[in-house]
This record gives C-alpha cells, sequence and structure tokens, in this order.
C-alpha cells in the first residue's frame, strides 16, 4: 500500500469509536461527546484550551475527518492506527506526535494499549486505543478546578497525560515485584513444576515492560533536549519530573529482570540439592543393605556341611547379626554426618 494509507492494525482495532470534546480555560469549562461531522465546526482560540479524546480506532472516517480539520500529515494518521507502533517522539512543523503504550493491571494479567497525542498551539488530540477510565483523575481535575491545569495551556495537559500512564506503571512493576518474592519463597521451600510456567510468565512480561519503558525514556529525554516551541519552559520542569519517575522505573525493573533470572537459578539448584538428597538416602539404604544381602546370600547356599543350617539358633542368630551390622553402620554414618 502507498505510504499514508489509513488501515487499522492491532488487537484493539475494533472497539467502537467514540470522540469527547473539552474546551476549558480559567473561567469556563464544557465536555461533550462529538460527532464525526461536527469537527470542523469546533472553535479553536487563543483564549481557550481544546482536548479532543479519540478512544476506539475502527471509525477510519472519523480519524480522516480529524486529520483533515486539523491538518494532521497521513503519515502521522497512518502511525496512529498501527498500535504496534514502539514508543516515540516526532517533531512536525505545526505539531508534536508523541506515542507511548499504556501498561495496566487487570485479572492477574498485563494489558498494553497505545496511546498517541498530537500537540497544537491551541489543542491537544489524544487518540487512545480502547475506552478506559485511566484518565478520568485528568478530567475531574478539568471540570472540579483542581490544580493548575485550568490555567495553563494544552502543554500542560499534555504533561498531565503522560504522567498518568507513567504512573499506571508503578502499580504493575509493584506487583511483580511481590509476585517474585512469593515466587522466590516457594521455590526455596517447595519448588514445584509450576514455578517455571511461572518464572517464564513472569520474565516475558519484564521484557514487555523493558519494549515499552525504555523507549519512553528516549520520548522524555527528547522532549527536554529538543525544546520545543510549544511547550514553555515552566511546563518543561514538570516533564522533567516525568523523566525521572520513568529512571526510576527503569532502574526498578531492570532489579526485577535480574531477581527473575536468579529465580531460574534456584529453582535449578534446588531441584539439584533435593535430587541430592534423595540420591543420599537411597545410597544409605542401598549401602546398608550390602552386608544383610552378604549373610542372607551366604546361608542360603544348600551345603549340606554347614554346622549353622542345623543349629537350633542359627535363624535368631542370623537376624540378630543382621541388626546389628545395620545398626553398627547407621552409627558410623551418624558419627560421619552422612545422616
Amino acid at each position: 500500500m502507498p505510504p499514508g494509507t489509513l488501515i487499522p492494525i492491532g488487537e484493539g482495532i475494533q472497539s467502537p469509536t467514540v470522540v469527547r470534546v473539552c474546551q476549558y480555560n480559567k473561567t469556563d469549562y464544557s465536555d461533550d461527546v462529538c460527532a464525526p461531522g461536527e469537527l470542523s465546526t469546533i472553535p479553536l482560540s487563543d483564549k481557550i484550551v481544546t482536548w479532543i479524546h479519540l478512544s476506539g480506532l475502527s471509525d477510519i472516517n472519523t480519524i480522516k475527518a480529524i486529520g483533515t480539520s486539523f491538518q494532521i500529515h497521513p503519515l502521522t494518521l497512518e502511525d496512529v492506527l498501527n498500535t504496534n507502533q514502539r514508543p516515540k517522539i516526532e517533531d512536525f512543523d505545526d505539531y508534536l506526535y508523541c506515542v507511548l503504550k499504556i501498561v495496566r493491571s487487570q485479572n492477574d494479567a498485563i494489558q498494553s494499549e497505545q496511546l498517541s497525542l498530537i500537540l497544537q498551539k491551541n489543542c491537544l488530540i489524544s487518540f487512545q486505543e480502547r475506552e478506559s477510565d485511566i484518565f478520568e483523575n485528568v478530567t475531574r481535575r478539568l471540570a472540579e478546578r483542581k490544580g493548575k491545569i485550568r490555567s495553563l495551556g494544552p502543554d500542560y495537559l499534555l504533561y498531565a497525560l503522560i504522567d498518568t500512564v507513567v504512573d499506571e506503571y508503578f502499580p504493575v512493576i509493584e506487583k511483580i515485584g511481590i509476585d517474585a518474592e512469593d515466587l522466590e519463597e516457594a521455590v526455596i521451600e517447595q519448588p514445584d513444576p509450576t514455578n517455571m510456567e511461572e518464572i517464564y510468565t513472569m520474565k516475558r512480561d519484564l521484557i514487555h515492560l523493558r519494549k515499552y519503558i525504555w523507549p519512553a525514556r528516549e520520548v522524555l529525554l527528547s522532549i527536554l533536549r529538543e525544546r520545543s516551541d510549544l511547550i514553555s519552559e515552566p511546563t518543561m520542569r514538570y516533564f522533567g519530573d516525568v523523566g525521572d519517575h520513568l529512571f526510576q522505573i527503569a532502574d526498578v525493573l531492570e532489579t526485577y529482570r535480574e531477581m527473575v533470572t536468579g529465580l531460574y537459578e534456584i529453582y535449578l539448584s534446588t531441584l539439584s540439592n533435593r535430587m541430592n538428597e534423595v540420591m543420599k538416602v537411597l545410597t544409605i539404604i542401598a549401602t546398608i543393605f550390602i552386608p544383610l544381602t552378604f549373610i542372607a546370600g551366604l546361608y542360603g547356599m544348600n551345603f549340606a556341611e554347614m554346622p549353622e543350617l542345623t543349629w537350633e539358633y542359627g535363624y535368631p542368630a542370623a537376624l540378630l547379626s543382621m541388626v546389628a551390622v545395620a545398626g553398627i553402620m547407621i552409627l558410623f554414618f551418624r558419627k560421619k554426618g552422612w545422616i
């Protein structure tokens, strides 16, 4: 297909498309669902910030309408619809295009979706792969005029959305850490074949998180390094704080990766130790029975001239000698510390 062809690619492309338009300043606030035909009539002004949030990528015509109304490059729209994008940031002539991955832990599984952000002079457009409540806190702050968000421009709104996405990484990382500690105790105390499957699942989750978090660090570093005219200097400080959070998450992530790798080695070592203990017990038992087998075999021979065969106490004497030999060997093994 030629460059710029709009084709949805990914797992969440069947989600229904919903467009919400939020406009605000210090005194006024509105938040409504917008029909595709009304996108071109949205008033833009230097005195008001416009936030267009689209959830669900199944309606290509709506996405085309947004691209036409806000002069978004076709290649950007193509990347929006390709939900397999790597986190990145691109600086066009009149807007910034940023891609991040939303990661959340649901039903003991890590789920991810793509978030595309387009920052313009007086407008922020966000494309979310599926509808969710992740930005409910931002919406509530706007509606209740909490903090600085109503007093600042769309660049601060961009920061607020990115900060929300980054904050969602912390509970996911924390859950992995708790699961890794519990799994470590289980592997040490009572290793089970299911532990290996849990280790591989946890390792796979950490690899996926690393693919999302490390490029996101580069996004924040690029924002801080390039100093776009669309982001004011006061807001740039907030992006620096988000960057610190991402570096912290990346450090913890690497620690857990090493921990999970160590779990695999602990699992194999514990199994090996348990096998050695089993072999040790079996070896001791076999060693004890060697002289007992000799005694039983000696008196099991069918020679007529063996005096003990006709002795009245021969059978009890043979049994007592076996018990005595076994007892002496057990005491010897215990003295040596082998049992």
